[in-house]
């Protein structure tokens, strides 16, 4: 799953954003809104009730220097749930699934 910063101001209580799928099969990506007001702004990244929850393995932070590349990482299987608080990044994905409907695409997303 790749969380998105949907723009906006979302109500108290109005549960998971909806999930779309992306150009590579099994790619999710969730457009989350942040709840705004004069104290500053929330966005939930992953809740227990969203449809694409699957279970909590663990949490990390990553930073990357301005104009630096953290490049290609190779996973066999893997669920990760990238979001991106502060900045921009560019997360490239590539489908070398053999079989795979989407084999040798390219994704990329500005988070």
């Amino acid at each position: 799953m790749i969380t998105t910063d949907a723009g906006g101001a979302r109500g108290a209580g109005s549960g998971p954003a909806p999930a779309r799928w992306g150009d590579i099969d099994g790619v999710v990506v969730v457009d989350r809104a942040q709840i705004v007001d004069d104290r500053g702004k929330i966005a939930h990244m992953l809740r227990a009730d969203d449809p694409i929850f699957e279970r909590f393995g663990e949490v990390y932070f990553s930073w990357v220097n301005p104009a630096k590349v953290k490049a290609w990482h190779l996973h066999k299987v893997m669920t990760l749930n990238y979001t991106c608080p502060h900045g921009e990044v560019r997360l490239v994905l590539f489908d070398d699934r053999e079989g795979s409907p989407t084999h040798s695409n390219v994704m990329q997303l500005v988070l």
